[in-house]
């Protein structure tokens, strides 16, 4: 059996992995952005308890669903964010790199921009509350870089491989 996944090797050659199906699976990932008066960018993660760092909301696409619907779903379970009545701008679809992938099973995401405006301070942004055994917070994202160092040193987090080059696309300009 050869391997077909669109992407260099991840460790498990053959089959589907940890992901669970085969082939490629369609995932959709909400990038909710804010300001604060002084100018600065924050971006709303998520952390789940005992998973690969932090990440953007997101999940499956079910079968017949709108990506993007897909995104304001998993965004409200995630974060208690209900924002599908605001100006989204859906992005290409493009390979997520996740470790639980395998050579015959993969994802590709279906990123969706929102930005909820601009505060007087980081505290009066949209209150969000993770549900179950997940964190939501508002984290520092001026550039990829600040969003790195700000995981590290608030939480001691990491983000998640799978959203590293999604991310640093989008907040340093190229996406």
């Amino acid at each position: 059996m050869t391997t077909v996944a669109p992407a260099p090797p991840t460790g498990i050659r053959y089959g589907r992995g940890h992901l669970g199906h085969w082939g490629e699976r369609l995932y959709a990932d909400a990038l909710v952005t804010a300001h604060t008066d002084d100018g600065v960018r924050w971006l709303l993660m998520i952390d789940h308890a005992g998973d690969h760092g932090w990440a953007l909301p997101g999940g499956p696409v079910d079968l017949g669903e709108d990506p993007q619907d897909a995104a304001f779903r998993q965004l409200y379970a995630a974060s208690g964010l209900h924002l599908d009545d605001m100006q989204w701008r859906t992005l290409s679809p493009r390979y997520v790199p996740d470790l639980r992938a395998g050579g015959e099973a993969w994802m590709v995401t279906v990123p969706s921009c929102v930005h909820v405006g601009t505060y007087a301070a980081a505290r009066r942004m949209p209150e969000v509350v993770g549900q179950d055994d997940t964190r939501a917070m508002w984290v520092l994202a001026h550039t990829y870089q600040a969003l790195v160092a700000h995981l590290d040193t608030v939480y001691g987090g990491t983000v998640c491989i799978a959203h590293r080059d999604l991310l640093a696309d989008v907040l340093d300009g190229a996406a």
